[in-house]
């Protein structure tokens, strides 16, 4: 099955790069970026449409271009089946360990090295398309100052690409990337959801009234700036297995996600449906936990999470 084609990223490889592997930015060099192999549970940007030396040019397809991706399978695993990230720039049908699920098989994979069509589930999770205008009216009550957020009636976020008097209509941007000031007082992951601020008009860590950007690139604890796109869509994570698969173990399951969740639920039945004693549920960083009294392998985990 081929692959829909997108335009592709032209970058300089760091360090040998395997077709359609999975690659991620490291950098720049000669004004072009520079990319290396993702290797187990990292964050990735795309991947390579062909394979290079170190130093070699190599076209990378982001992996929230329009259509379908191709990429490497480190083993065998059949159509359809949800596939997680490991090493060498890899995907497999194998989930422990693993993170969340980056893409769906769109065809089976003979084994290790196969290049195989799938389906990247990044562009369903973000909003990464160029900016994007909409007119609005402030009924705030006071000025709407440009290059800061505000709520729009809409409920999006929108940022005034010039100051709007109160009962004034304006043009906010509401996609894309921008650019807030953040407090000194902590650091920044890419792909981190912030919230905003609004008494003292800047990013901040709390998602108490949602997203408002998605950051595009990691931040210290000491920088004053941050920068992302505007009104990123939450991650989920919602699954059902059995009580035999590998993340069961001592009457519990754990599930690493990539992303931290403010809100998740989940339950253990028995095979006639019956919810299990002992239901617990906890959150500590990227990873959830259901416990529940005696798990067996014919009993059923569910659960969903959602970001924000």
């Amino acid at each position: 099955m081929a692959q829909t084609e997108t335009p592709a990223l032209t970058s300089l490889a760091s360090g040998a790069i395997s077709a359609y592997a999975r690659v991620r930015v490291t950098g720049s060099s000669e004004g072009l970026p520079t990319v290396a192999v993702a290797g187990a549970n990292q964050d990735f940007h795309g991947y390579a449409q062909r394979g290079a030396a170190d130093g070699g040019l190599v076209p990378v397809r982001l992996r929230w271009a329009e259509g379908t991706q191709t990429a490497l399978a480190s083993k065998s695993f059949s159509a359809g089946a949800t596939l997680y990230v490991t090493a060498s720039g890899k995907v497999t049908d194998t989930a422990a360990g693993n993170g969340e699920p980056v893409a769906i098989a769109l065809e089976a994979s003979s084994g290790d090295n196969a290049a195989v069509n799938v389906l990247d589930l990044q562009r369903q999770t973000n909003r990464t398309e160029g900016p994007s205008f909409v007119t609005a009216t402030n009924s705030s009550g006071g000025t709407h100052t440009a290059g800061v957020a505000y709520r729009l009636a809409s409920g999006e976020f929108g940022v005034p690409v010039a100051d709007i008097a109160n009962s004034a209509s304006g043009l906010y941007q509401i996609r894309g990337l921008v650019t807030f000031a953040k407090t000194g007082t902590f650091a920044v992951s890419v792909g981190q959801a912030l919230g905003w601020d609004s008494t003292n008009t800047r990013a901040q860590a709390l998602l108490t009234d949602g997203a408002v950007i998605r950051a595009t690139q990691a931040q210290l604890s000491t920088d004053l700036t941050v920068t992302g796109y505007l009104n990123p869509v939450a991650r989920t994570s919602c699954g059902r297995v059995l009580g035999t698969d590998s993340r069961v173990a001592t009457n519990a399951f754990t599930n690493n996600l990539n992303f931290t969740p403010a809100w998740f639920d989940g339950y253990v039945t028995d095979n006639t449906g019956a919810l299990k004693a002992g239901l617990l549920r906890t959150i500590s960083g990227t990873t959830i936990t259901i416990s529940a009294t005696a798990i067996a392998g014919t009993d059923t985990v569910a659960w969903c999470a959602r970001e924000f």
